[in-house]
């Protein structure tokens, strides 16, 4: 990545200021909001007016106006606009931002880089952003789940919290390491306990830059080309699977559906596009959706379909019988065939054991497998525009 040459001031410098003078400028704004609050409720109590009338809001009401202050001006446009230009960003992929509150302000203010395929705001996505202890103590960099949709989403603050906790978890495992960057959780210094600790949880791995150790520039722009070679990463990885619903990260998260089975999909009938493969681990993989794999699970009643007697163990959080879903045409085969592999029709719900046998049994139980699930599949795979023959398919999982 390029750097533009420009007189614009360093990145350094202006964390420096922030750090240094952001506690007074929240000082003052926070009094001359208690100020115009209270401005306004002796107007509306004196007019009785509401607080929500339109006439009153567009006339009467005393607002205070953030960027009449030097600090919030270069929180929300002056570095912002140096980070865009330092980093030689495309602003037709990304977005910089950077806020105080909207409305109140807040304990923590930041500064954010969107990739526009992924989100616009700091309420939705993931992405790379710099985060102001409250105490001033410091700023780290981190990349980060937006917490708003986790709580927006599951309603219960108390679930958001362990499903955000899951998701970050799931991605530390997958990520590669990046050298410098720290996976523990932060601590933004704050008593607010909502916003603040969705940040800290959301957080996937961060840098720390405290106040009296702010290091140079070559160095600070080093870290967030590396930030956001892990925001490219990421989009690999997931996508714009925010809940970490879709994607599959390995076997046994793919197979581990339980938590998915009241939020089953409704799968249109006919032939269903492919997805492209996306880049994971260096490898060209073609996505596999864990609601579809846990929709053909329920379609079979979490049975074994290559043969009901066979005996499972119940899962310990649906209640269900364990079973897994597996690819009768191989996802791996996915650019030979012009429509999705990835369709009820062809996942199979198996025992574990009978998963364990077509991949890994004699040639001879395999081939007896395969010939008994393409009989019983072939005519529901040719109305998703899935054709092959028995003798390719025998091919494909190399018993023929």
């Amino acid at each position: 990545m390029q750097f533009h040459k420009t007189n614009t001031p360093m990145i350094r410098e202006q964390i420096i200021e922030i750090l240094a003078y952001w506690k007074e400028s929240q000082k003052n704004l926070r009094s001359l909001q208690k100020i115009a609050r209270e401005r306004n409720e002796t107007y509306r109590r004196k007019h009785n007016v509401n607080k929500n009338d339109p006439s009153y809001l567009l006339n009467n009401k005393e607002t205070v106006q953030h960027k009449k202050d030097r600090i919030v001006r270069l929180i929300t446009d002056d570095f912002p606009e140096t980070l865009a230009q330092l980093l030689n960003l495309d602003k037709s992929e990304y977005l910089v931002k950077g806020s105080v509150g909207t409305g109140t302000i807040s304990d923590i203010p930041w500064i954010a880089i969107y990739h526009k395929e992924i989100t616009k705001t700091a309420t939705k996505g993931y992405y790379p952003v710099f985060l102001f202890n409250d105490d001033c103590s410091g700023v780290y960099l981190t990349f980060l789940l937006g917490w708003t949709q986790y709580k927006n989403h599951f309603k219960n603050i108390q679930v958001a919290r362990a499903q955000i906790i899951r998701a970050t978890t799931l991605i530390k495992q997958e990520l590669r390491p990046t050298d410098g960057f720290l996976t523990d959780k932060i601590d933004l210094k704050t008593r607010n306990t909502n916003l603040a600790k969705g940040y800290e949880l959301g957080t996937i791995c961060s840098k720390f830059y405290e106040v009296n150790s702010i290091p140079n520039e070559e160095v600070l722009r080093s870290d967030i080309i590396r930030m956001l070679s892990v925001y490219s990463e990421m989009r690999g990885l997931i996508g714009k699977d925010i809940f970490i619903q879709e994607t599959s990260f390995n076997e046994n998260h793919y197979q581990n559906t339980d938590e998915l089975a009241d939020k089953l999909p409704e799968f249109p009938i006919g032939p269903i596009p492919y997805k492209e493969a996306v880049s994971y681990k260096q490898k060209q993989q073609y996505p596999r959706s864990r609601r579809v794999n846990a929709l053909a699970k329920s379609i079979a009643k979490y049975k074994c379909e290559y043969n009901q007697a066979h005996i499972t163990f119940e899962s310990g959080v649906s209640g269900n019988d364990f079973v897994e879903g597996h690819h009768l045409i191989p996802i791996e085969a996915q650019s030979q065939f012009e429509n999705s592999l990835d369709v009820p029709e062809n996942i199979i719900s198996l025992c574990p054991n009978c998963h364990r046998a077509i991949h890994n049994a004699t040639v001879t139980l395999r081939n007896e497998m395969i010939k008994h699930l393409y009989t019983i599949r072939i005519p529901l795979l040719e109305k998703r525009g899935l054709k092959v023959q028995l003798n390719d398919l025998q091919n494909l999982y190399q018993v023929g």
